[in-house]
């Protein structure tokens, strides 16, 4: 993901209805994890979902 890329929407919602909507975009250049890295990544997300 490059820098100055948006990677999401923040949306402020009143009773249901979305009011305002901000963009959020990156600062810096991100690099996409390894697949061992976002394996273990969501194998500790898992487990500390257990407790």
């Amino acid at each position: 993901m490059a820098k100055g890329q948006e990677v999401g929407k923040m949306m402020a919602v009143i009773d249901g209805q979305a009011v305002a909507s901000v963009p959020i975009v990156s600062n810096s250049d991100i690099e996409q994890s390894g697949f061992l890295n976002r394996t273990w990544q969501r194998l500790t997300r898992w487990v500390q979902n257990l407790f």
